[in-house]
């Protein structure tokens, strides 16, 4: 009888310890996971925005890539009013188009886009409140020059009377840089810069 019940307390206790381990290795997972870079988790991305702001657009920002190297590239993509990306690619597609017609062509295949987190909804609250504020006759502060990684040039997608919007262009960087001189632009490009930036990195871990 007591030969039984030291077999039985041996038992439990093994199964305890198991079950603690299991434990400990769930929560190393997750403090792994938590390690890895997340595209909205730059300081820069932490306010929360005006909850009073609404957003009346369904697309706000759109980014144009041109690389004229050895491999030309015709790609960008397009930011809605929750902050969510879409990638698109133009390959194939003359580098000589404007980016009036890159918008063209990449909106016309809007409906088969798929969309990721890029910035934080309540960021994207913040960016949509100084669109109106942007002086757009300021000039660029301009460095760079053509390369082979190309540029990338942001653009707000500013809608009038007209369903197709008028694009502004809020800066670049890239091989070519332009960095807005006026403070509202200067601070969506640095919102979008800073969220490519850690989107970048998230896509190398």
């Amino acid at each position: 009888m007591n030969k039984m019940k030291v077999l039985l307390f041996s038992t439990v206790g093994i199964l305890i310890a198991a079950v603690v381990v299991v434990i400990l290795l769930n929560v190393a997972r997750s403090d792994i996971r938590t390690q890895v870079p997340n595209p909205q988790s730059s300081s820069a991305f932490e306010q929360s925005g005006n909850p009073e702001v609404e957003i009346k657009d369904q697309l706000v920002l759109m980014e144009v890539f041109r690389n004229g190297g050895k491999i030309h590239d015709l790609k960008g993509a397009f930011v809605d009013k929750d902050g969510k990306r879409y990638p698109f690619d133009l390959a194939g597609t003359s580098l000589s188009i404007s980016d009036d017609e890159v918008y063209a062509k990449a909106y016309a295949g809007f409906a088969k886009l798929e969309g990721s987190d890029f910035i934080l909804p309540g960021n994207m609250k913040l960016i949509y409140s100084q669109l109106s504020q942007v002086n757009e006759k300021a000039a660029f502060n301009t460095a760079g020059e053509e390369g082979r990684n190309g540029s990338t040039t942001v653009y707000a997608l500013i809608y009038q009377d007209s369903e197709t919007p008028r694009l502004m262009k809020i800066g670049t960087f890239g091989d070519q840089v332009e960095i807005p001189t006026d403070s509202s632009a200067e601070s969506i490009y640095s919102f979008y810069t800073k969220a490519y930036s850690a989107l970048s990195e998230y896509k190398e871990s």
